[in-house]
């Protein structure tokens, strides 16, 4: 985890407070991945490129 990606994943609007969701949604962010999730909070936010 970079400082770049912690200070991203604090701000991210996602309605779960859950903190390693978090990091994983702005590391799949940071680096333009797509994120491999079933979570709805996730992929309903449209912060990050889903698959499932």
């Amino acid at each position: 985890m970079t400082p770049a990606i912690a200070a991203l994943a604090k701000d991210l609007p996602l309605p779960q407070g859950d903190p390693f969701d978090r990091v994983i949604v702005a590391t799949a962010n940071a680096g333009s991945l797509t994120l491999i999730t079933k979570d709805q909070h996730i992929v309903e936010s449209g912060l990050v490129a889903t698959l499932w």
